[in-house]
């Protein structure tokens, strides 16, 4: 699913415009990347955590031409699903899960 079948979904979904489903979403995105930029996580309980992680700086290897290169530090931005997405992904629920 692409961003603009995802908004069509959304606004359809909310009984909105794709008008202002587009804004929200926009919105709701901006918010993310503002967040993780001061290195703050994000926690949707059940759904999930977006963090930034430090990738340490090493030494990695052209594969066309074997040159090696340094390649610096950077962040890395992770999203780790949480246990209801998960179970939802495959397939269970949370009635399942308490019937075994």
């Amino acid at each position: 699913m692409n961003k603009t079948e995802f908004i069509n979904v959304f606004a359809k979904n909310t009984e909105t415009s794709k008008k202002q489903a587009s804004e929200v979403l926009e919105q709701f995105l901006q918010v993310i990347e503002e967040t993780l930029k001061t290195h703050e996580e994000i926690k949707f309980i059940g759904f999930g955590t977006f963090k930034v992680s430090k990738v340490k700086g090493k030494i990695v290897t052209n594969p066309q031409n074997k040159q090696k290169m340094e390649v610096g530090p950077y962040n890395r931005v992770r999203f780790v699903p949480g246990q209801a997405l998960k179970d939802a992904v495959n397939g269970e629920s949370k009635k399942d899960k308490k019937k075994s």
